[in-house]
């Protein structure tokens, strides 16, 4: 169910925001949400001092990258920026433990 999906993605989304406000981290949602944007931007980014970027994009379920996504993760990654994905709590972890949390 689409609408169940979305809950949960939004359920995971606020918990990484809620970690990451911790860190002192700047946060931007939901960067794929206006016409204006690039389609198939990951759907996070974080600012952490020092400079470092990253994007996160969240998955629930069985959920799958789209083609765009998979597109926009190469050319963020050809750039030098670091996408992760991740479908859990503890993907979550791993991602704020690499930005040094």
């Amino acid at each position: 169910n689409y609408r169940s999906k979305g809950k949960k993605e939004m359920k995971l989304q606020e918990h990484l925001l809620h970690d990451l406000k911790q860190m002192n981290g700047v946060i931007a949602m939901s960067v794929n949400q206006t016409a204006l944007c690039l389609r198939g931007m990951p759907d996070v980014v974080i600012y952490i001092e020092g400079g470092t970027t990253r994007f996160v994009e969240v998955k629930v379920g069985k959920d799958v990258l789209s083609d765009i996504q998979k597109y926009r993760i190469k050319q963020l990654q050809s750039l030098g920026f670091e996408v992760d994905i991740v479908r859990t709590k503890d993907d979550i972890y791993n991602v704020l433990k690499s930005l040094g949390g």
